[in-house]
């Protein structure tokens, strides 16, 4: 706002406000892409544990088929509690030498 408040002229002053405001809008788009890539990446990952369920259901005998998808779940579930309580943290927390985040846990 004070770059363009200085540029003195008022059409000047006008296309400045506009790509501001367009910066403002790509960033938060941005944003918005990061977040859905994250969603749609996480599904995946969650759908292969689903695709190696079948996968082990269907190397096993019949009365083995529970335990093994019971296995699976468990390993699923365990999977999701250690990226809430690390996983965050050390892919997107504050960086510490450019290696593993520091910070958001």
């Amino acid at each position: 706002e004070t770059f363009c408040a200085s540029l003195g002229d008022q059409n000047s002053i006008l296309l400045c406000n506009q790509i501001v405001a367009n910066y403002a809008e790509i960033a938060q788009t941005q944003s918005d892409t990061d977040i859905f890539y994250i969603l749609w990446a996480g599904s995946l990952v969650f759908m292969m544990h689903l695709g190696f369920a079948m996968l082990s259901a269907g190397a096993v005998r019949v009365k083995n088929t529970k335990n093994i998808l019971l296995c699976i779940l468990i390993d699923a579930c365990t999977c999701a509690v250690a990226w809430w309580l690390l996983g965050y943290g050390f892919a997107y927390g504050d960086s510490a030498g450019g290696f593993i985040g520091t910070s958001r846990f």
